[in-house]
């Protein structure tokens, strides 16, 4: 008689909506009608949510590969617009925009062919919206599913940036453009100021290796260390 193994019969239930840990459309996840209209954010969901950003799209990262390609078929079957995911049906762009936070799900990819990735943003008419998040609602919530692994899309962000919700804006700071950044606060000369900028850096950089026990020669460290110089 073949011993069952725990892993053939471990299910692990992570979220609330089966397979589905982010599911955001403000119009009707921020303003639910009834039961069906919730959304879910970090696998748990809540009777209101919101998120910046989304009063015009329908935003839902999976942690599972056939959740994920089930919902892209279904919704064009809606005849909803599906994007920002290299299994969607409809998209024009053909990859992915590098406009979310660093850390989405429109960054990751499960394993496997075809490429299925872990965020979709799903578009058409309010009322087609709510019907496919009810239909959701109805159909993922209380059941048991396991969790894919997902590794890091090509298209995920490689450098620092700073995060705006779902907005990710790219910001790259040194020496060339300390002085033209003065500049461009103040409003003043460029070139000039950008010299007297650049010969401002030099002697504070190198002043904060004479005396660490000074306060703004530690503080310059520190700047120094966060944007790694």
């Amino acid at each position: 008689m073949r011993k069952t193994k725990l892993e053939d019969i471990l299910i692990i239930t992570e979220s609330d909506l089966a397979g589905i840990d982010e599911l955001v459309y403000n119009p009707v996840t921020g303003n639910p009608a009834d039961w069906l209209d919730k959304g879910s954010d970090g696998g748990k969901i809540k009777d209101r949510i919101t998120w910046p950003k989304h009063d015009d799209h329908l935003h839902i990262g999976t942690t599972n590969r056939d959740v994920m390609m089930k919902l892209i078929e279904k919704a064009q079957e809606y005849g909803l617009s599906s994007t920002e995911n290299p299994y969607a049906k409809n998209d024009p762009n053909g990859k992915i925009d590098q406009v979310h936070a660093k850390n989405s799900f429109h960054y990751k990819e499960f394993q496997g062919q075809p490429k299925v990735g872990a965020g979709v943003d799903f578009s058409g008419n309010k009322s087609t919206l709510r019907e496919f998040i009810r239909w959701i609602n109805y159909n993922y919530k209380g059941k048991q599913i396991s969790i894919d692994k997902a590794v890091e899309a090509p298209e995920a962000p490689k450098t620092d940036t700073k995060t705006d919700s779902s907005v990710t804006t790219t910001t790259t700071i040194s020496k060339t453009n300390y002085g033209s950044s003065i500049y461009g606060v103040l409003g003043l000369d460029g070139k000039s100021l950008k010299a007297t900028g650049d010969e401002l850096w030099n002697t504070i950089t190198a002043e904060s290796t004479n005396d660490k026990t000074n306060p703004l020669n530690e503080e310059i460290a520190r700047i120094k260390k966060m944007i790694d110089l």
